[in-house]
């Protein structure tokens, strides 16, 4: 079962392309590319134990028709994003490509320790 974030809920589906569909988002055959690379955001889910929540709201979830515009997504995210999140969340770059989602770069994004919290 997938699990999805959009607009302030948490609901289920059976694959991305389901979910897409029920979140009223254009399906990836709207893309210009055969191949489109996506950028990702993934929750911590207690009962999976695992990064289990995709993110489909913006910034979650971008879809580009090159790698190097979506490397460009990915290491923009990994520098300013974490200023903007108040849990961990995993940030990955996959290709999709004959319906199997292939993982180029993953990390987790961890929230600022600023100095006064010390």
């Amino acid at each position: 079962m997938y699990k999805y974030y959009f607009k302030g809920q948490v609901d289920t589906a059976r694959d991305v392309y389901e979910a897409r569909y029920q979140a009223g988002l254009p399906l990836y055959e709207a893309s210009q590319s055969v191949s489109p690379y996506v950028v990702r955001l993934w929750q911590w889910d207690d009962a999976e134990r695992e990064y289990a929540i995709e993110i489909l709201n913006t910034p979650g979830h971008q879809i580009f028709s090159t790698y190097d515009e979506a490397l460009v997504c990915y290491n923009t995210l990994t520098e300013f994003f974490p200023d903007e999140i108040d849990s961990d969340i995993r940030l990955e770059l996959v290709n999709l490509h004959q319906g199997e989602a292939y993982e180029l770069k993953s990390t987790t994004l961890h929230p600022p320790v600023h100095t006064w919290q010390w």
